[in-house]
């Protein structure tokens, strides 16, 4: 993955008016994605050596996957989209681009959390979630 720059992390929309297209939400300062794996785990004592160490056996669970982001959205029209998807508490076709690493796409993202926030003398920011749900496809770099 080498020194990338954290700017070009993005999370991306599906442009509905040209099918395969995208639109990136830009105005973040700020972003996260993350993979979180749960990990299931099971002892067993060996029947032949009971004395022996018991084996701890692991497998993965479920995988949660997150892209947070924090910023000044560059248009109203991004922001008024986002904060529509979590109000309406829509399932929406996002991509993740990861720079050095993956796109990751899936069906049906989730807006987690969106928040709002403000000084007097300065912009309101947003800060807003999406988690992934179902079947992900990443593309590799």
């Amino acid at each position: 993955m080498g020194n990338q720059p954290g700017k070009l992390m993005i999370i991306q929309r599906e442009d509905l008016a040209n099918p395969g297209q995208w639109l990136n939400l830009c105005g973040f300062d700020s972003t996260n994605f993350r993979i979180t794996n749960a990990i299931t785990s099971e002892e067993r004592v060996n029947c032949a050596t009971r004395e022996a160490v018991v084996d701890t056996i692991k497998e993965y669970g479920a995988q949660n996957i997150v892209f947070d982001g924090t910023g000044i959205f560059d248009d109203d029209a991004n922001g008024t989209w986002a904060h529509t998807q979590a109000v309406e508490q829509n399932k929406v076709k996002l991509r993740a681009f990861v720079p050095g690493l993956m796109y990751l796409e899936c069906d049906e993202w989730l807006v987690a959390s969106d928040e709002l926030s403000g000084t007097p003398n300065n912009s309101l920011t947003q800060s807003i979630s999406f988690e992934a749900s179902g079947t992900t496809t990443p593309t590799w770099l």
